[in-house]
C-alpha cells in the first residue's frame, strides 16, 4: 500500500471514529439525556386524580379564535442555593415560551411548525388582588422534591390552578439533578381539579442561557412539560419507564407527527434524524427528547389538540374575567387588537413584521409608533406595497407597551404591541 493510500485510509478511519464517538455520546451518555417524569408521576399519583369540575360554559370565556393568554406564577422553592434563580432568568423562560408557542424568534424556524396563538404572562395580581411580579420565593429544604410526597413541596406555595399556571422551581427531584421536570396531562389528572396541577422544573433546565447545562440552555425543557400540561404525549406515543410503550405499534395520536419508536436522544452538532417505523423521525418536535438546539416546533395537529385541551379543561384559566383578575388583560387586549395590517410577533423583542394584503393594487404603508405617554418612538413609510412582508428592526427601544397607528389602502388601524427584552 503506497503512502497516499495509507494516508487516505487513516483519514477515513479517524473521521469514522470521530463521528461514531460524537454520535455515541449523544445517544448513550446518561448525563446528557432528557428525563421527563410525567408518566412516572402520573402512575404514582393516579389514585389522587379527580374528575375535572371546570365550568366549561363560563360566560366570560374568550373567543377561541383569539390569541389566548395564560397567567403564570413561578414558585421558587430554594435553600439559598443555585436553585434560587434570578428574576432575569425566570423572565427569559417566559420569553422562550412565547417564542416557542408563537413559532417565532431566532431559534424557531422550521416551516412544519406554526403559531399556536398561545402566549404567557407573569401574573400582575395575586389571588387577593394585590400587585405581584408573578415570582414567589420560599426558602425550604423541600426544594429537594420527593416523588412520593410532592405536595410537601407544592403546598409551600400554590395558587388556584383554575386561575394560574403554577410552575415550581426546585433543586432536585428525589435528589437527582439530571431529571429535568414533569407535568400532568389533564385527560388523566382532571386538570385544575387536581391539587398538584402545574409544572415542576429542576432549576438547571429553566430559562435561557442560565449557564447550568450546555445541552439544555434554551428553555425547551419547560416548553416540553407545558406540552404535557396541554395534554400532548411524547412523539413516540408511550414512554421508557414502566411498560415499554412507544414502539411502532403505538403513537401519540397526532397525524402530522411521524410515527416513531421509543425514546431517542438526538444531539448537537448534527441533530441526527433516524429512520423509524417507515418515517424520518421529527427530532425537532418539542415533545421529543432532543437537545434544546435541535428543537424547533409544535405541528398544526399538536396545536389543535392544545386548543382542544384548553376548551375542555382550562376555560376559567383563559377567561376574560380571569385575565382581568390576574392582571394579564393588557397583554390579551394588545395581542387581539383589530387591525387591517398583520403585525407580529406580539410580544416582540428585536423586530416587528408588517404583513399587508392588497392583491390588485398598491399603497403606501404609513406607520407611527408611540409610547404610552404619547411620545413618538419612530415614523416610517413603506412605499408601493401590495401583498408584502416588511421587517422593522427595533433598536434601543425599552421593554413596555406601545401603540402603533397606521394607514394602508385608505384604511387606518391601531394596535398595541408589547416589547420585551431581547437576549
Amino acid at each position: 500500500m503506497n503512502y497516499k493510500m495509507k494516508s487516505k485510509t487513516l483519514y477515513l478511519f479517524l473521521l469514522s471514529f470521530l463521528l461514531f464517538s460524537i454520535f455515541s455520546y449523544s445517544q448513550t451518555n446518561d448525563t446528557a439525556h432528557r428525563i421527563c417524569l410525567t408518566h412516572r408521576m402520573s402512575e404514582i399519583n393516579k389514585s389522587r386524580f379527580k374528575p375535572s369540575n371546570v365550568n366549561y360554559r363560563e360566560v366570560s370565556t374568550i373567543d377561541v379564535e383569539d390569541y389566548i393568554v395564560i397567567p403564570v406564577v413561578v414558585h421558587v422553592i430554594h435553600n439559598d442555593g443555585n436553585e434560587n434563580l434570578s428574576d432575569q432568568i425566570i423572565k427569559s423562560q417566559i420569553d422562550v415560551l412565547n417564542e416557542d408557542f408563537g413559532h417565532y424568534g431566532n431559534f424557531v424556524n422550521d416551516p412544519r411548525g406554526e403559531d399556536s396563538k398561545i402566549r404567557f404572562c407573569l401574573a400582575k395580581r395575586d389571588p387577593d388582588g394585590n400587585p405581584t411580579n408573578g415570582i414567589i420565593r420560599i426558602k425550604s429544604t423541600a426544594t429537594d422534591l420527593l416523588m412520593d410526597n410532592e405536595m410537601l413541596t407544592k403546598d409551600l406555595s400554590r395558587w388556584n390552578p383554575e386561575k394560574y399556571l403554577n410552575i415550581w422551581i426546585v433543586k432536585s427531584i428525589d435528589g437527582d439533578v439530571t431529571t429535568q421536570g414533569y407535568s400532568y396531562m389533564p385527560s388523566l389528572s382532571g386538570g385544575p381539579s387536581f391539587d398538584g396541577d402545574g409544572i415542576v422544573m429542576v432549576y438547571k433546565y429553566f430559562g435561557r442561557f442560565s449557564g447550568f447545562h450546555p445541552d439544555y440552555e434554551l428553555g425547551r425543557s419547560c416548553t416540553h412539560e407545558l406540552g404535557h400540561y396541554f395534554d400532548l404525549m411524547h412523539t413516540w406515543g408511550g414512554d421508557d419507564f414502566d411498560h415499554g410503550e412507544g414502539n411502532c405499534f403505538d403513537d401519540d395520536g397526532i397525524k402530522d407527527t411521524p410515527n416513531c419508536s421509543t425514546v431517542y436522544y438526538s444531539g448537537t452538532p448534527f441533530c441526527y434524524h433516524p429512520y423509524q417505523c417507515g418515517n424520518t423521525r421529527m427530532i425537532e418536535n418539542f415533545m421529543d427528547y432532543s437537545f434544546d438546539s435541535c428543537m424547533k416546533l409544535f405541528t398544526p395537529g399538536q396545536n389543535q389538540k392544545i386548543k382542544n385541551s384548553i376548551i375542555t379543561y382550562r376555560t376559567t384559566l383563559v377567561s376574560y374575567n380571569n385575565l382581568i383578575e390576574t392582571g394579564c388583560i393588557e397583554m390579551y387586549d394588545s395581542i387581539n387588537s383589530n387591525n387591517t395590517v398583520d403585525i407580529y410577533p406580539n410580544p416582540a423583542s428585536d423586530r416587528l413584521i408588517f404583513r399587508t394584503h392588497l392583491i390588485k393594487d398598491t399603497s403606501d404603508l404609513d406607520i407611527t409608533m408611540y409610547d404610552l405617554y404619547g411620545r413618538i418612538v419612530f415614523i416610517k413609510t413603506y412605499s408601493n406595497l401590495s401583498k408584502s412582508t416588511i421587517e422593522q428592526a427595533l433598536f434601543n427601544i425599552q421593554p413596555g407597551i406601545y401603540i402603533i397607528k397606521g394607514v394602508f389602502g385608505g384604511a387606518g388601524f391601531t394596535q398595541k404591541i408589547m416589547i420585551v427584552s431581547s437576549f
